[in-house]
């Protein structure tokens, strides 16, 4: 088939034939690229689904089913943060 399409490209004007030809080793650089990212990209998901990490809506779930309130260092905290974003603005 590539050969096929070699001696075909043999008969055209010498421009077109080396832009067909740019155009196929570019189309196939860009697939191959992207066929890569998205074997990097699975790969990176599997290894770090593989890894164990606690779960930060566990442990927010524990706290309010819990029924505690804060306390008051973090509802310090918690005002201090919104007079600085409201002083900001």
């Amino acid at each position: 088939m590539i050969a096929q399409y070699l001696r075909s490209v043999e008969f055209m004007d010498p421009l077109i034939s080396q832009g067909l030809t740019l155009m196929v080793y570019g189309m196939t650089t860009v697939v191959l690229f992207l066929l890569l990212l998205v074997l990097a990209m699975r790969a990176l998901a599997w290894f770090v689904n593989l890894s164990p990490t606690q779960s930060a809506k566990a442990v927010s779930t524990s706290t309010a089913a819990s029924g505690a309130s804060p306390n008051e260092e973090t509802v310090a905290a918690i005002a201090a943060a919104v007079k600085r974003y409201r002083d900001r603005t």
